[in-house]
């Protein structure tokens, strides 16, 4: 892990130490002896959520790209489940679930139109003020010289 996000192995383990320290329950020291050496080192056993806790607190290039994946990940599934809450399943054969149904839509076809109309009369508003603007940015400099 130290390795992937460039981190100093002893900084992951500080980090990993003061979690535990804190009460985080997502990590648990485990003996790992060395084959080559015999010697004993202290490892670490993390769920997910231990691990995206303690890379959530990286910085660097890799441990930011983690996290906008993460977020990224997150509001796909946020706009899913919102998704899923906000389109009832509608019985086809129902006759009064397919006129309101039409209803719904009729009204947000209709509170469109009516924020189109707005947006063209501000439109007519601006158009000619935007012009005149245009026009006068346009105009070389030389003539104010004159």
């Amino acid at each position: 892990m130290a390795d992937y996000f460039g981190k100093r192995h002893e900084h992951v383990l500080d980090a990993i130490d003061t979690m535990i320290q804190e009460g985080i329950p997502n990590f648990r020291e485990t003996p790992w002896t060395n084959p080559q050496n015999g010697q004993t080192y202290r490892e670490y056993v993390m769920d997910r959520d231990g691990f995206v806790l303690l890379v959530m607190g990286f910085t660097g290039a890799k441990a930011r790209k983690f996290k906008q994946e993460y977020i990224a990940e997150f509001n796909r599934m946020e706009t899913e489940l919102n998704a899923r809450q906000q389109a009832p399943a509608v019985n086809l054969h129902d006759a009064r679930s397919l006129r309101a149904l039409l209803l719904g839509y009729t009204e947000q076809v209709v509170a469109l139109e009516h924020k189109v109309e707005e947006q063209q009369q501000e439109l007519a508003v601006v158009t000619p003020k935007a012009l005149a603007h245009d026009k006068y940015a346009s105009v070389s400099d030389d003539w104010m010289l004159a």
